[in-house]
């Protein structure tokens, strides 16, 4: 569930970085329409002023369609930093979650290698137990058969029987507890992740 939540967030925000470049080149695109407009009126205005005649009504006219096309320029220019800013800050924040994704991955990772390595203890201290026991389990029955009416042997080695299974318990249990708290504990060095 957390990683399907990390490959998530990933995803949003590549669609996110996708959006703005599209964005920012259509302001570009819009900025260097605007700027062949203000070129094309200024040009235009420069001939009404060389042409005489009823130059004034149309240079008036033109100087105003100019003016409105550098204010429309100015305030593209203006949304298109902004723009640019924001992508610029969006694209830091997205390589700041991939960077936390891949500690959180590699903690996963980390933990999970440790949990597989304690399970393996636990299973191998269980066989080395049932091995030890069946083994004195064994002994004890042969000694039996041995003594035949020996009750103090039989006693003797029913006594060392049940040291060493209660050992043998005792050691299982250490182990045990060892390797869960091996996987309880943190990883050295990890230090939890401050949200962005």
């Amino acid at each position: 569930p957390a990683q399907a939540l990390l490959q998530d967030e990933e995803q949003r925000m590549g669609d996110l970085k996708k959006q703005f470049a599209a964005a920012v080149q259509s302001m570009e695109d819009e900025v260097s329409a605007l700027e062949t407009a203000r070129d094309r009126a200024a040009a235009d205005l420069a001939r009404a002023k060389r042409g005489g005649g009823d130059a004034d009504g149309k240079e008036g006219a033109l100087r105003d369609a100019l003016e409105r096309r550098r204010a429309a320029l100015a305030a593209k220019k203006k949304e298109l930093d902004a723009a640019r800013k924001e992508a610029a800050r969006l694209e830091g924040l997205r390589r700041r979650a991939e960077q936390e994704a891949a500690a959180l991955r590699a903690r996963a990772a980390s933990l999970q290698r440790r949990r597989v390595e304690a399970e393996k203890k636990l299973r191998d201290a269980a066989t080395a137990r049932h091995r030890e026991q069946k083994a004195a389990a064994h002994e004890l029955a042969r000694a039996k058969k041995k003594a035949a009416g020996g009750d103090a042997e039989i006693a003797r080695l029913r006594a060392q029987h049940d040291r060493e299974t209660a050992a043998l318990r005792r050691r299982a249990e250490e182990a045990r507890a060892k390797a869960e708290k091996a996987v309880a504990r943190p990883a050295v060095g990890a230090r939890p992740t401050a949200a962005a």
